[in-house]
């Protein structure tokens, strides 16, 4: 045994991996200024490796990590996210829809806030056709006369 040693090459496929995050909101679009951590599983609980903030496409990107048990959470603007559990064997792309945001003008709207703001601007600019008809309806009586 001592005699006659041999080499064996061992490849870790875990090890080196990509790992590429989209984050798109409610109507698909992507969300930009999204705060996504990678965990690693260590013994019983999770501890962060990485954290990225994903950029104007959406993406958060992850290079040369270390693969195995894992999990990615993402937060918007400091609030409660989504996590995604997986096992990470070889490069890949996951994807997190929040679907209680939408995303306006590189900001990241909550779904409600959003729907609130597209009824208040319909008000206002019903309000202003109402408005504008009544004034041009007296007019056109005026020249009338």
């Amino acid at each position: 045994l001592v005699q006659n040693p041999s080499f064996k090459v061992i490849t870790i496929d875990v090890y080196k991996v990509n790992l590429n995050v989209l984050v798109v909101d409610y109507f698909g679009q992507p969300i930009p200024n999204v705060s996504v951590k990678l965990q690693r599983k260590s013994n019983s609980d999770y501890v962060t490796m990485q954290t990225q903030t994903t950029g104007s496409n959406g993406v958060a990107s992850f290079s040369g990590i270390i693969g195995g048990d894992s999990r990615v959470y993402v937060s918007v603007a400091g609030r409660p996210g989504e996590t995604q559990y997986l096992y990470l064997v070889d490069s890949k792309q996951i994807l997190f829809k929040l679907d209680g945001y939408v995303a306006v003008a590189g900001y990241a709207l909550e779904t409600s806030q959003f729907v609130t703001m597209v009824i208040l601007l319909m008000i206002i600019v019903a309000f202003i056709i109402a408005s504008t008809y009544k004034r041009l309806g007296s007019l056109v009586q005026r020249r009338r006369k």
